[in-house]
């Protein structure tokens, strides 16, 4: 079994593709309550398979994970990854993780050697590659990341702790507004590939 490191360089510098750790997703797994202790498992495209054990402390994370540089050995790796809280309009605390090297508050850190915010990790976004429902998806995807819940089509939504149930319905009504437009224009678009392949068969019994 792989550890973090072991897929490939091309594959992890997209950030939709990358290791990362979310906040809203700890959140929801742990509530971000100190002394809590869990392991998550990553799988690569390759197959290769990344354990992270991540051990919640007072405004702070303790991640422990294996790294390894080409044809070299397995080494353990440790890292403290600050928290921080800013109040929301109608009550409660957002939590943000901050990245160990320039410090900004983010929402996410991706994995590159270290944890550490998109911009320090230098992973870019592949959206000039995507077409439109790929870029669609990827839209709804990230307001699903402002409401903790997972990706995929019809996947449930629950309102956050301290979002307004206003903004929480607008935001749902969006994602599956993004979600079957995508839906609707893969279909076309492959209503239009099989169609001209089926020309061309046409063709080629008549001749």
């Amino acid at each position: 079994m792989g550890g973090c490191g072991s897929g490939r360089m091309g594959w992890r510098a997209k950030a939709e593709q990358a290791l990362k750790l979310n906040i809203n997703q700890l959140k929801k797994h742990c509530d971000l309550k100190p002394g809590y202790s869990f392991t998550w498992r990553w799988t690569w495209n390759s197959g290769e398979s990344s354990n992270i054990t991540i051990i919640t402390r007072e405004n702070a994370l303790e991640l422990s994970y294996r790294v390894r540089s080409s044809g070299e050995d397995w080494q353990d790796r440790h890292q403290h990854v600050r928290l921080d809280y800013t109040e929301c309009n109608f009550g409660g605390t957002r939590p943000w993780l901050i990245c160990p090297q320039c410090f900004k508050r983010v929402g996410v850190l991706y994995f590159r050697g270290l944890f550490l915010c998109r911009h320090c990790s230098r992973v870019a976004y592949s959206s000039k590659s995507e077409n439109l429902p790929d870029r669609m998806l990827r839209k709804a995807n990230k307001m699903r990341d402002r409401l903790g819940a997972d990706y995929g089509l019809h996947k449930p939504m629950r309102r956050p702790k301290g979002m307004h149930w206003n903004k929480f319905w607008q935001l749902h009504e969006k994602i599956e507004m993004l979600e079957s437009r995508a839906l609707m224009v893969r279909f076309r678009m492959l209503r239009r590939s099989f169609g001209d392949r089926y020309k061309e068969l046409l063709d080629d019994w008549e001749v």
